[in-house]
């Protein structure tokens, strides 16, 4: 019979909690605890406390705990509206059972006698296991000699208790295992003499066995110490891993093999050892999860986490077997659904439980299934109640066996008007005589399992109740039972009504096009995706001279001789060459469904005389999207005449050509002829000025003057003409060589300045470093001349020029800038032309041919370079040219 010890907190009064126990013949006593440590009286029966506590008494309890706890005894409490703080207290602590208020003396009767039998069980499981388990009990001191092992050490070793008890811890177990343990055991014996305990210590070993044979062992040591700290042995567990060990890696090769994830899960650590790849499971590289439990919730969706931390919550203190269904988020962002079936584990020594073993099986395919028949069978409940379509079911008599509510809205009738009518009177005579044949049909040729190959698709005029039709479509299918046997038909009838307007809509609409197809002036063919012709309008036939009833259903490339390309990537002799133009442009609109506009070539054709005709075609194409059967219209436009107008120009433009070559090869001959005798004429023009032949009056010298000035405008305008016929016949050459470019400006500069002087005009030359480049010397003067006596012949008196110079890495520019006339934007563009002046007046105001900017700038272009102007009328212009910085 098990003895009750009441702890008494603050002298309570237990007259109620004693009077039961009598009642009930339980042997009790009361332990005061505030008069100090209760004292565990020596007595052969089990013993157990008792205390009775209430809600305020939170001290009590823990206080209460401790002592059982250090006496290692049971404890009852007898507790009054228990709330989660008491919970949470006694959660985690052994030997701990409470009864709750009100209770009866059958209840506390039942829980005592239930708490005897558990030590009785407790004392027969210590002797049973000391005696009997696999697992060798031992009893070691701290030098690691033995005073006891259990008879199990023989199994597992192969030393009767008698050999063994009288070996040393060191020659128990192998050299490393031994240095191994020893550390551990000084650094225990060390902490422990400080007042520090651990949990016992349990290390992995390997022990030599009596054939000499060495195995691996667990090895758990649990120190036995009195009050004061001080250490009296050892006890502790020897058990023989090897079997576990290749169990284990058998276990963890199968988990592998399976689709299905094995887990052991430790409550005290909340570390987790997955069998199974839960990194590839969840699209993670493997080691990206840790193995504990804060790991794997946080892949757990949001939603579905409260509920399962809810459902380990409650296993944690009831330790039931559970199952939970939830929704997993791998590295994607995509769920899973998992469901997971978890089984404790008992701690071998105290019972409670201590872990999980547990497999989560990835049932996403499963549930998508699911969920695809769940929202299949809602979508049929919605479109049988909402659809517009009139979902209906009819037996082989012709009765109604259902027909959804949108009957009404189609016909006017409700559902049970429609189940009264008979099968003729719910359609049209004309519909009805049909859809009659078509019942008889089936009727006629259905055979047990085998449904005759019958229309399935009807278009019946349908009467209403207002007295008007409308035309639907019958889909029907026939429904059979599993022998074969028919049951009834299933329909669906849809308002098709809007459909049929539609459809003469287009039909019209398509004649029309067809019409202005046909009337199109442009050659044109319809092309399905096989490049077979299914239209083709009158002027492509007329062109042809052929009838469209022998060119519908011809391959492209029957009608046509491969259409060359101008660019030469036809081959030009096989009809069906897919390079040809026509080919190869309808079947890249195919592909890449995008126009193709005008691609030159040439064909010939043959007229009905079998005469061939050159052609000169534009191919070009337009994809029209029809679903299922996308159309290509190819333009085939008759060029030839256009052609041959442009060929026309062409031969113009090169007799043109031809005769300005002409006419500058005579005006070069002409210049170098007029050259002699102007040479004579300036000669003794200037003789004559220099009184070589004596004397002139002054009238005399003044008609000299005239007679030189003249020669030497006249020779410059040779000069020009032979220049710009050089360039136009190629025949300019320039002689290159390295020159500083100062020194060619100082030398324009000298010669110029007179003309500046005489028109009070002043130069500015910005000149401040050295420059030299590869370059014609005296065409470059010749350039520089030209655009600074220019700027001084169009800047009036007491105006300014100046020269800008600016170099980079590649060229060398030089600006002109004057504050004279300037030049208005659209005389700007024809500057540059042979002859031209910006107008007549101002031809008659400043003297000049208009042929010194046109082969300026040639001569620019001839060294690479370009020239341009930029100009105000009214406020000056500024004319620049760059040259590149050329190599020797």
């Amino acid at each position: 019979m098990i003895k009750a010890i009441i702890l008494d907190f603050a002298k309570k009064n237990h007259d109620r909690l004693e009077g039961e126990l009598k009642e009930i013949h339980q042997v009790f006593s009361i332990c005061h605890v505030d008069d100090g440590k209760p004292k565990i009286p020596e007595s052969g029966n089990n013993l157990v406390f008792i205390s009775r506590v209430g809600n305020n008494d939170l001290k009590y309890v823990e206080e209460a705990i401790e002592i059982a706890s250090s006496s290692n005894l049971p404890i009852l409490f007898i507790v009054s509206n228990p709330d989660d703080l008491f919970f949470k207290t006694i959660e985690n602590e052994e030997n701990v059972w409470y009864v709750k208020e009100p209770y009866s003396k059958i209840e506390l009767k039942h829980t005592l006698e239930h708490l005897d039998s558990l030590l009785e069980k407790n004392d027969d499981q210590f002797r049973l296991i000391t005696e009997n388990v696999n697992d060798a009990i031992f009893v070691m001191d701290m030098k690691g000699d033995f005073s006891y092992f259990s008879p199990s050490i023989e199994k597992i070793s192969g030393f009767t208790q008698d050999e063994a008890v009288k070996k040393n811890l060191s020659e128990w177990i192998t050299k490393e295992s031994y240095v191994y343990c020893v550390d551990m055991i000084t650094h225990f014996a060390t902490e422990l003499s400080k007042g520090v305990v651990y949990d016992p210590p349990v290390f992995e070993i390997e022990i030599i066995c009596k054939n000499s044979q060495t195995i691996l062992a667990e090895l758990t040591v649990n120190p036995i110490i009195d009050d004061n700290f001080n250490f009296k042995h050892f006890i502790g567990v020897l058990r023989d891993i090897n079997s576990r060990r290749k169990a284990e890696e058998r276990f963890r090769i199968a988990a592998q093999c399976v689709s299905d994830l094995i887990y052991e899960w430790d409550m005290k650590t909340d570390q987790m050892e997955w069998f199974g790849d839960i990194d590839k499971h969840l699209g993670y590289e493997q080691g990206e999860i840790k193995n504990n439990l804060d790991s794997w919730s946080e892949h757990v969706h949001p939603e579905d986490l409260p509920r399962v931390m809810k459902t380990i919550d409650a296993y944690r203190l009831n330790g039931e077997s559970f199952d939970a269904e939830y929704r997993m988020i791998n590295k994607d962002g995509k769920i899973k659904y998992w469901i997971e079936h978890g089984l404790p584990i008992y701690h071998r020594d105290t019972g409670k439980i201590q872990g999980t073993i547990g497999v989560c099986s990835d049932i996403t395919e499963q549930k998508e299934i699911e969920n695809a028949l769940k929202r299949s069978e809602e979508m049929f409940r919605l479109i049988a109640e909402n659809a517009n379509d009139v979902i209906w079911m009819i037996n082989e008599k012709g009765k109604l066996l259902y027909v959804s509510p949108s009957v009404q809205k189609l016909r006017g009738y409700s559902p049970e008007e429609i189940y009264e009518q008979d099968i003729e009177n719910r359609i049209a005579n004309e519909s009805g005589l049909q859809a009659m044949k078509q019942w008889n049909e089936f009727f006629r040729k259905f055979k047990k399992g085998v449904v005759p190959d019958t229309p399935r698709k009807l278009e019946v005029e349908q009467p209403c109740k207002d007295g008007s039709t409308v035309w639907t479509e019958m889909h029907i299918n026939p429904v059979l039972d599993d022998e074969g046997n028919f049951r009834y038909f299933l329909g669906i009838t849809r308002d098709i009504s809007e459909r049929r307007k539609n459809e003469q809509e287009l039909m019209e609409q398509k004649n029309m096009l067809d019409s202005i197809f046909d009337l199109a002036p442009i050659p044109m063919v319809l092309l399905n995706e096989e490049i077979i012709v299914e239209n083709m309008n009158n002027a492509c036939l007329e062109m042809l001279q052929r009838k469209k009833e022998n060119m519908l259903g011809l391959k492209a490339g029957e009608v046509f001789d491969c259409i060359n390309s101008e660019k030469g990537d036809g081959c030009g002799t096989n009809k069906e060459c897919i390079k040809c133009i026509f080919n190869d442009s309808a079947i890249e609109t195919f592909v890449t469904k995008k126009n193709i506009h005008k691609r030159e070539g040439k064909t010939t054709i043959l007229d009905p005389a079998g005469k061939t005709i050159q052609l000169n075609v534009l191919v070009s194409t337009a994809y029209i999207e029809i679903p299922d059967e996308p159309k290509i219209v190819v333009s085939v436009e008759d060029i030839t005449a256009r052609k041959m107008a442009e060929q026309a120009t062409i031969s113009s433009k090169l007799e043109a050509e031809q005769a300005n070559r002409t006419k500058s090869e005579f005006l070069a001959t002409m210049s170098h002829e007029l050259r002699t005798p102007l040479n004579a004429i300036i000669g003794y023009s200037q003789m004559l000025q220099e009184s070589n032949f004596g004397n002139m009056s002054e009238k005399q010298q003044r008609f000299a003057s005239h007679i030189s000035t003249s020669g030497k405008h006249l020779l410059e305008l040779i000069n020009d003409i032979l220049d710009l016929s050089k360039v136009e016949a190629g025949k300019m050459d320039l002689y290159m060589e390295t020159f500083d470019v100062n020194e060619v400006i100082k030398n324009v500069y000298n010669i110029i300045d007179p003309l500046a002087v005489k028109k009070n005009i002043e130069l500015n030359f910005e000149i401040d470093q050295d420059i030299s480049i590869y370059a014609d010397k005296i065409r470059f003067k010749q350039i520089f001349y030209n655009l600074m006596s220019n700027a001084i012949k169009f800047t009036p008196n007491g105006g300014h020029v100046t020269v800008d110079i600016s170099v980079n890495e590649s060229f060398l520019k030089i600006s002109v800038i004057d504050d004279g006339i300037g030049i208005s934007k659209d005389k700007q563009i024809k500057l540059f032309t042979p002859f031209y002046q910006a107008d007549s007046s101002t031809a008659r105001t400043y003297q000049g041919t208009g042929l010194g900017l046109s082969i300026v700038k040639k001569i620019v272009e001839l060294h690479g370079g370009t020239i341009s102007v930029e100009s105000e009328e009214g406020k000056g212009s500024n004319f620049s040219f760059t040259l590149p910085f050329l190599k020797e």
